[in-house]
């Protein structure tokens, strides 16, 4: 359970407090401030819906997933990949959530955070972003060594 909790602590790290629940069934403001739940999964990207997916394969456990964006299933513009469409995915704050983040190169640079169901898996905008040194705390944390930034960065 304890490395449950850490599972889920880095999970509620790099999510957004949300405000939008998904669950199985629709419920009340009454009905839901008196709900309990086994787990609650803050954060609809792609850990997050792994996670409570996982969590939810065991038909004992009530799990609900909160993300703060919307489900973008049937949204024209995040169904067709084009290029066309990067500037809107990337400014719209219905998509994305921006932040800035330092590289050694060219300093300071957007980042675009995907604010929606299935998170910036569901914009991929063909950009891959290299982690730094919070893998050697992911490493720490885990007691797994091959999240060490060493162990990480060789691409060979």
């Amino acid at each position: 359970m304890k490395h449950t909790m850490r599972v889920l602590s880095i999970a509620l790290l790099v999510s957004s407090v949300s405000v939008f629940a998904l669950a199985r069934k629709s419920t009340s403001k009454e009905q839901s401030a008196k709900c309990t739940v086994d787990y609650v999964v803050v954060g609809g990207g792609t850990a997050g819906c792994v996670i409570a997916r996982l969590l939810s394969d065991n038909f004992s456990n009530s799990v609900t997933l909160l993300e703060r964006g919307e489900n973008t299933l049937n949204d024209p513009i995040i169904n067709a990949c084009s290029f066309e469409n990067i500037p809107v995915i990337t400014t719209n704050p219905k998509y994305t959530t921006n932040f800035f983040a330092l590289n050694a190169t060219v300093g300071p640079t957007v980042i675009g955070n995907g604010t929606m169901l299935g998170g910036s898996s569901s914009h991929n905008y063909f950009l891959a972003v290299r982690g730094d040194q919070v893998y050697n705390e992911w490493a720490a944390i885990s007691g797994d060594s091959r999240w060490l930034l060493s162990n990480i960065i060789p691409l060979e």
